[in-house]
């Protein structure tokens, strides 16, 4: 790469270094305004390639800038780079600009932090920001701590873009702890700016370049011996942005040997058949809504007769395939109540069961439960009915603090015993209720189903009861730490980058919200903790078409298990229906979503063309409220696999499972 790079300059140096560069074609590609007031400092890093024409301002005040920015647009340039210091009441502003056409970006500075209705602030354009899909390019933070001052540039965005803009005035060690969050969940710093008294403010986005490395807290010397270093091997910085003045400047960098946005390209699908009209709605869809990973299986009358894996994504990144496992998420309920279904058919549980004669509670300093807990019964659990909490996640700490208060130390993570014992002191209403979605009381059905087959783990308990008879293999609960996934299953991209206190660790370390700081998954959760392959579910659907000979279900249980559901509701179903009892017709529909990880469901439906899908991204319009497109029904998927003639091969002996039908 041919640049050049220089920090430390005076006005006067950047400007005779613009005069020199300019002419041979370089362009800023970075640019950083740091130092006191009346004696301002430049970092800049200058490459040289094509581009559309281009101008700068340096050294100018409020006024200067909006001067310029006026002229700028006003000749159809429109602004690229803004960067400021000084003190809060009057900062010094540089910038560029590029003759671009479109619309002209949303710029503006002076802006403090407030509430969300006031133009003044910050976070009302963030706000804003979010509501019209403009994405940050530029950000720049000037003033000390508690009187920071924020100036931005935001552009209009059609590929939905993730990035967030919430570390805004972190210290340095607050940014260091928002970076290790970030980045193992894929975000990249596109800029980090450096305020007078050293806070940070930093853009982090999922656009990402490939073979970087991020510094911040450099002197000018470190940032000098970080460049000697590293710059003979083909890095070079692709932003320098600095802060303070004299010995207290200090720097944040990225150096890449690129700065060109790895492109999300289209993989050729993996899995045994192929067709093209199908995958290219999956194409479409997954384009439309910049989602990396997908799988889709399709049954019908018990065979599985497609399954697919889906990748749009960056190079390098892990293809998904049909087996690859996703976060069931609420799908998690529909497989939880096929278990607690064969128990009753198998005589070891009632719909009348009481939980509390199965699990023996506590409170966590050992006392009795509240009596109203002894009248909750599977049923109630299974219909959403039972009055009690509803939601067992983001909890962990106060489960932790009860225990502790009550005098026994708990450190996190906690388990799903202890949750239990806890939730049991929470508010309730006696059993039955209007039903009201609930998570935490499929929860208990797990635990349930676990205490009355003897095993300690979820999985192992519904071995015995549905994924061995299946030969199902590959269900598993699905690991929380972003360090803990395995190579089988998918990555996990959020639509909004968010972070919070850790509630699978002790010290509470910052996490990405969809890794640890707000899910928790490990506590054997029936509620929205498991982790399947599309195929693994499929094969839960196809079983329901078995009506001979069927190794989990007899025709009878899977009536009245649709029965009830369409009654009562729940029943691991958010809809069920019994269309023809006499002939054995059935539907049922589950959706799951967990925040900043995965969003999925399936569709069963006899007679007809039954489907899981699995995407690796949350938030992606589904239902009444969104655009509708694929949730439950995905109507123009499931129209064009009607239109098809399946042949009469299973794929299920090709994933190790022997035929069903």
């Amino acid at each position: 790469m041919d640049f050049v790079a220089y920090h430390d300059r005076t006005s006067a140096d950047h400007q005779a270094h613009f005069d020199d560069l300019f002419p041979q074609g370089y362009r800023i590609t970075s640019l950083s305004v740091y130092g006191r007031r009346g004696d301002e400092r430049y970092a800049a890093v200058w490459v040289r390639r094509g581009g559309p024409d281009w101008s700068a301002v340096h050294g100018v005040d409020f006024a200067g800038y909006q001067a310029a920015f006026d002229n700028a647009v006003a000749a159809g340039f429109k602004p690229v780079l803004l960067t400021a210091t000084g003190p809060a009441d009057d900062p010094v502003f540089a910038g560029t600009f590029e003759q671009r056409s479109g619309s002209v970006p949303l710029t503006r500075h002076g802006l403090v932090r407030g509430d969300v209705s006031d133009a003044a602030t910050i976070d009302h354009w963030l706000d804003q920001a979010r509501r019209n899909r403009w994405l940050p390019t530029s950000i720049a933070v000037y003033g000390e701590a508690p009187d920071l001052r924020y100036a931005g540039i935001w552009v209009d965005d059609s590929n939905g873009t993730c990035w967030t803009l919430d570390g805004l005035g972190d210290t340095a060690g607050e940014y260091q702890a928002r970076f290790d969050a970030l980045v193992p969940v894929g975000a990249f710093p596109h800029q980090v700016a450096v305020s007078p008294d050293g806070r940070y403010t930093s853009i982090f986005r999922d656009d990402r370049v490939d073979d970087w490395f991020a510094r911040h807290e450099l002197s000018s010397a470190g940032y000098q011996q970080v460049f000697d270093q590293f710059v003979p091997q083909g890095y070079w910085p692709l932003s320098v942005q600095g802060g303070g003045a004299g010995a207290s400047t200090r720097f944040a960098v990225v150096f890449g040997k690129s700065d060109a946005r790895l492109p999300l390209t289209w993989r050729a699908p993996t899995g045994p058949v192929a067709n093209a009209a199908l995958d290219d709605i999956m194409q479409q869809a997954m384009a439309r809504h910049r989602i990396r990973g997908a799988g889709i299986a399709l049954v019908q009358a018990g065979r599985l007769v497609y399954a697919r894996g889906y990748t749009l994504a960056e190079p390098h990144y892990p293809a998904v395939q049909p087996s690859t496992r996703f976060r069931q998420a609420s799908v998690s309920k529909t497989i939880v109540a096929l278990a607690v279904h064969r128990l009753i058919q198998d005589g070891q549980l009632t719909f009348g069961t009481r939980v509390q004669d199965v699990l023996a509670l506590t409170q966590p300093d050992g006392s009795a439960v509240p009596s109203m807990f002894h009248d909750v019964t599977v049923q109630h659990l299974l219909e959403h009915t039972s009055g009690l909490p509803t939601n067992p996640y983001g909890i962990e700490p106060q489960v932790a603090l009860a225990f502790d208060l009550a005098g026994r130390p708990t450190q996190l993570p906690v388990d799903g015993r202890k949750t239990d014992r806890f939730l049991v002191t929470q508010p309730a209403s006696p059993p039955p209720t209007t039903p009201s979605y609930s998570n935490w009381g499929y929860f208990l059905l797990g635990h349930v189903v676990m205490k009355v087959t003897g095993k300690t783990t979820l999985p192992a308990a519904l071995s015995g009861l549905l994924t061995r008879p299946l030969s199902i293999t590959g269900l598993r609960i699905a690991r929380t730490r972003v360090e803990g996934q395995t190579p089988g299953e998918a990555r996990y991209h959020p639509t909004l980058f968010g972070i919070g206190a850790s509630i699978v660790d002790q010290d509470r370390r910052w996490r990405a919200t969809g890794y640890g700081g707000f899910w928790g998954l490990e506590r054997n959760d029936g509620g929205g903790g498991l982790s399947a392959s599309v195929v693994a579910v499929a094969r839960l659907l196809a079983m329901l078409d078995i009506r001979t000979n069927n190794p989990v279900l007899q025709p009878a249980t899977i009536a009245n298990l649709f029965t009830m559901a369409m009654n009562g509701g729940g029943h691991g179903f958010d809809t069920a229906l019994v269309i023809d009892a006499a002939a054995g017709s059935y539907y049922g529909m589950k959706g799951g979503s967990l925040p900043e990880s995965s969003q999925n469901c399936v569709r069963y439906m006899t007679g007809d063309l039954s489907m899981v899908l699995c995407w690796n991204r949350h938030d992606i319009g589904e239902g009444a409220g969104g655009d509708g497109w694929w949730y439950p029904d995905f109507p123009l998927l499931l129209n064009a696999a009607r239109s098809l003639a399946w042949a009469g091969d299973d794929l299920f002996p090709t994933f190790g499972m022997p035929s069903l039908a």
